[in-house]
């Protein structure tokens, strides 16, 4: 592996210049995709269909056209878009690794990468399923499982999650990385040790600014991607089946099949980012040249003999890291040029006094190298970590004892670095505190005012502007115009006219007029609501959402219904006679629960 020849050019790049890499990279290793990231996504896919396909499922029994079957549409939608976002991390691990050690001239097979995956599973597991909220998401989810959609843990729950996943992944987006190629272990008792805690602040830090702006830029650019594979696939479909429609292979192949491809292209723009960001805040490319030359003078191993980072951080400024490094190769390039020069047929000691004389590391009067001592700056200490520039130098007298007191750490952070590179005072803690509240309070009063808006609005559609209550006919009249338009008799009395065509035979027909009989009388107790927008299967959940014994009842008729008037299947005196007594049950509930509410 020679490290000043990679098959990616080390140099800076604007984020343009990174998504035109990306391209090529993907037509460069389609392996990286379609094999490495379909590998690591398919038990999430396996997971989110276990814990998501029975919404679309359930709602496609009734209908997917109607308002109540499109709000667990849009639940559904929302919540596997969040499961896709949280587990491409994780599911990317295969890629990233690919892709890190196929940027040199190194050829890694799928064996070695998927071996390696396995042997840090635990390390990438913990930080990038459980800490990033993807498996305690599916956990929630799991209690969720056949639950009706609910504002507060349908709406409120996955918008405070991604809240907290922007935070973290705008300010931490590297941690991928930094496991699996850096390979820093989680946690250490040593200090001379680089975790990936230690590792993450010293890359992120200096950059947070920047790399919240980029996770912003980036998410846009993925989000209208997103949008063009979804329609592509669409159309693809809708050329070929005529089929446009949002069915169940729309919601349980092509949206899941969309995000998870523009998920695996994350993961690849991502590792440009990463590159970039060493390359501007630790001058990487600088480095790689020099450890190949001294790989090539030296051998293989001197291409790893760096100063640790973990003992210059602790005791240099972060400014001068990658300079302390840079210099410490200087030298050994500059001894190994003299060492393979002595070696040479030139045998002559004024062969190398010439060859050094011009540089700055050599003193042709004493003919000796000259040293380098490095100074270490602790200007404007208290503030050292923060992203603004240190204030100018002052000039002040020496003093006894420069030592601050216990506890007096003016100016200091209450609790050492926090959010977005700043230091987390009392003041930012209690802003963020405030600001949490404020979208949680104006969320909830939203969803308050619009539960109390549909109870209004029922309420006055129960009765009338004059205040009085018409009679019992005009009432039912009013109510048989709501009624689906194949059930408006208006003229008779459904039951007693559904019993006549029973005892004639006709009942195909008087299964007609038993179902609309039921739909008034359980309008009548307040148990449904007829309006003629309504699905006979919303008529049944309603039903069911007050009585379910109720609910089965109506759902018998329903079925009948639409088999004999929509099917053309005719009914039986049996099948009949059956629903005729299920509708005396019903009829005997609905008085019983009349009285009791009296």
């Amino acid at each position: 592996m020679q490290l000043d020849r990679t098959h990616v050019v080390i140099r800076r790049r604007t984020l343009a210049e990174i998504g035109d890499l990306a391209l090529v990279m993907l037509h460069r290793y389609p392996a990286a995709i379609f094999v490495g990231f379909l590998v690591g996504a398919l038990p999430w896919v396996a997971v989110n269909g276990t814990l998501l396909y029975w919404i679309p499922i359930a709602e496609a029994r009734f209908g997917l056209g109607d308002e109540e079957a499109l709000v667990e549409v849009w639940r559904y939608i929302t919540w596997m878009a969040l499961l896709v976002t949280l587990q491409t991390p994780a599911a990317g691990v295969a890629t990233t690794l690919y892709l890190g050690q196929a940027v040199f001239e190194s050829q890694p097979t799928w064996k070695s990468v998927f071996s390696e995956v396995r042997r840090h599973f635990w390390r990438w597991f913990w930080s990038l399923a459980i800490v990033r909220f993807a498996v305690p998401t599916m956990v929630f989810l799991a209690f969720r499982f056949g639950q009706p959609a609910n504002g507060f843990f349908d709406g409120m729950v996955p918008f405070l999650i991604v809240i907290a996943m922007m935070i973290a992944r705008s300010n931490r987006p590297f941690m991928p990385e930094i496991l699996l190629l850096e390979q820093c272990p989680l946690r250490s008792s040593s200090d001379s040790v680089i975790t990936a805690g230690r590792r993450s602040k010293s890359l992120h830090q200096p950059m947070a600014s920047d790399l919240a702006g980029r996770y912003l830029a980036v998410s846009f650019v993925l989000f209208f991607l997103f949008l063009s594979v979804l329609y592509t696939l669409v159309w693809a479909r809708g050329i070929a089946t005529s089929n446009w429609d949002w069915d169940l292979v729309f919601l349980l192949g092509i949206f899941p099949a969309a995000l998870w491809i523009i998920a695996g292209v994350s993961v690849v723009v991502r590792l440009l980012n990463y590159l970039d960001t060493r390359i501007r805040l630790e001058g990487w490319e600088v480095e790689l040249a020099v450890r190949a030359e001294a790989m090539r003078q030296f051998g293989e191993e001197a291409g790893v003999l760096v100063i640790p980072e973990s003992k210059t951080s602790s005791r240099l400024p972060k400014q001068t890291t990658a300079s302390v490094r840079i210099l410490f190769l200087g030298f050994l390039l500059s001894f190994g040029c003299s060492a393979s020069m002595a070696q040479t047929p030139q045998q002559d000691p004024s062969f190398a006094r010439n060859a050094l004389s011009n540089t700055p590391w050599y003193d042709s009067g004493a003919g000796e190298l000259v040293p380098v001592n490095v100074r270490t700056t602790v200007d404007d200490s208290v503030n050292r970590d923060s992203r603004w520039l240190p204030k100018p130098k002052k000039v002040v007298q020496p003093k006894a004892s420069t030592a601050p007191a216990a506890g007096g750490n003016s100016g200091g952070s209450w609790f050492g670095s926090g959010w977005f590179g700043t230091n987390l005072t009392l003041g930012n803690l209690f802003g963020w505190a405030l600001l949490v509240l404020i979208v949680v309070m104006v969320v909830g009063a939203l969803v308050y005012a619009l539960s109390k808006t549909e109870i209004d609005l029922n309420a006055k559609s129960r009765s009338k502007s004059n205040g009085t209550t018409p009679s019992l006919d005009e009432q039912t009249i009013a109510r048989m115009k709501h009624l689906p338009a194949e059930l408006r008799r208006t003229g008779v009395d459904l039951r007693s006219e559904a019993m006549r065509l029973m005892q004639l035979g006709e009942f195909n027909q008087a299964v007609i007029l038993l179902f609309g009989h039921q739909l008034l009388l359980l309008d009548r107790a307040g148990i449904l609501r007829l309006n003629r927008g309504k699905t006979n299967g919303k008529y049944v959940r309603e039903t069911q959402a007050v009585d379910p014994q109720m609910g089965i009842i109506l759902r018998q008729t329903t079925d009948a219904f639409e088999r004999s008037y929509f099917g053309r299947h005719s009914l039986t005196r049996d099948q009949f006679d059956s629903l005729w007594s299920q509708n005396q049950k019903l009829e005997e509930m609905v008085r019983i629960r009349h009285e009791v509410a009296a």
